[in-house]
């Protein structure tokens, strides 16, 4: 029997699993682009900011993206950073159990009632299976960017496959 016929929820980690920190193949524009900042710097400033913004200790999307935007260019106008924001709801971050627990009662499900998908990384795959929670490592970007860490994490999840579309056949 697929893991999909018995399982209710999927619960996806979304950097490096679902996309990058910002997709180059999106049609939609990066906030960088919009902010008119250069993206590694971009992508730097949402590392070092991701603890606060992630727990949701910072909640004012403007004050947070205007602090990691004028970080890098204090001109912006706040017109411009107004127009990008995300949210930050939770209060958890994985592998914070509550992270998950958060989305299963969003989701009214139970953990046996759950896959969580994801590349590993934040230890992601153990706070998962902790709570009882079916794990799905992929490895697909994992393979390009961090090699040495593949096999670790197929022994940590209980699921590996390269990409999204493999979900579907386990």
């Amino acid at each position: 029997m697929k893991l999909s016929e018995t399982k209710k929820a999927y619960l996806f980690d979304l950097f490096d699993t679902l996309t990058d920190f910002e997709s180059e193949w999106s049609s939609i524009p990066s906030a960088s682009s919009m902010l008119g900042v250069d993206s590694k710097r971009w992508n730097e400033q949402l590392l070092l900011y991701s603890a606060d913004r992630l727990t949701g200790k910072l909640r004012d999307s403007f004050r947070i993206i205007r602090d990691m935007a004028h970080n890098i260019d204090p001109s912006i106008p706040d017109e411009v950073i107004q127009e990008v924001a995300f949210s930050c709801e939770t209060g958890f971050v994985k592998p914070d159990p509550q992270a998950y627990l958060y989305c299963m009662q969003k989701l009214g499900v139970q953990p046996e009632d759950c896959v969580f998908v994801g590349d590993g990384g934040s230890n992601e795959l153990a706070g998962a299976q902790n709570l009882g929670i079916t794990t799905v490592f992929i490895s697909g970007k994992m393979r390009l960017k961090q090699p040495d860490f593949v096999t670790s994490r197929i022994l940590q999840s209980d699921f590996h496959i390269e990409s999204i579309p493999e979900l579907l056949v386990i």
